[in-house]
């Protein structure tokens, strides 16, 4: 999971991320890190031979879609999850949502694809458009965890909550998740070229 602290004793939020890149290059919601200073990754047990805990640091974000990229400050390989397609989803399809639910580690919930192309209000400005809705149960903390198929990939990122709703869940597509994260990969490197020159 992903957890913002702004020292060792304060926990400003928590949330969880995906590790899609194995130097360490991690995409979480943008709402998980927003605002913080310290980033603090804690990997998963079935993590073997790898620390528990680290720190990252971010890359970028999107706020528009509420994604970031965090880099963990590593040298090690970290396991990767498989990334799917989301352009062929069904309607009924089975779904398995992972995250730090509550702060419950590795929490999984299983559902169905309810509906896609969702446009979800958050508040009076904010909307999320084209969601995965699911009955998989999401909960605070599942923030930027994977919505997986039943091959283990990962076809989406869990946003989103309705407030006071049961068996509703909201995911990013995986393909507009990756869109972002290009996006933000090169936004990067053209910084640093800048920078250099």
């Amino acid at each position: 999971h992903v957890g913002p602290t702004r020292d060792d004793s304060l926990v400003n939020g928590m949330g969880t991320g995906v590790i899609f890149e194995s130097s360490g290059y991690v995409l979480t919601n943008y709402h998980v890190i927003a605002g913080i200073e310290h980033i603090h990754v804690k990997l998963s047990p079935l993590a073997t031979n790898l620390p528990r805990s680290l720190t990252a640091r971010l890359i970028g974000f999107d706020r528009s879609i509420d994604l970031a990229v965090i880099k963990i400050n590593s040298t090690q390989t970290f396991p990767v999850i498989p990334l799917s397609t989301s352009a062929d989803l069904l309607l009924g399809e089975s779904v398995i949502a992972i995250g730090n639910a509550y702060g419950y580690e590795d929490t999984i919930t299983r559902g169905i694809i309810s509906s896609l192309h969702r446009r979800v209000q958050v508040n009076d400005d904010q909307f999320y458009e084209d969601l995965i809705q699911t009955d998989a149960s999401i909960n605070p903390g599942n923030s930027g965890g994977p919505l997986i198929n039943i091959l283990g990939e990962a076809i989406g990122i869990n946003v989103a909550v309705r407030i006071g709703a049961q068996s509703i869940g909201f995911a990013i597509p995986m393909d507009r998740a990756m869109d972002s994260v290009s996006t933000i990969l090169r936004e990067n490197a053209e910084k640093r070229i800048l920078i250099g020159v």
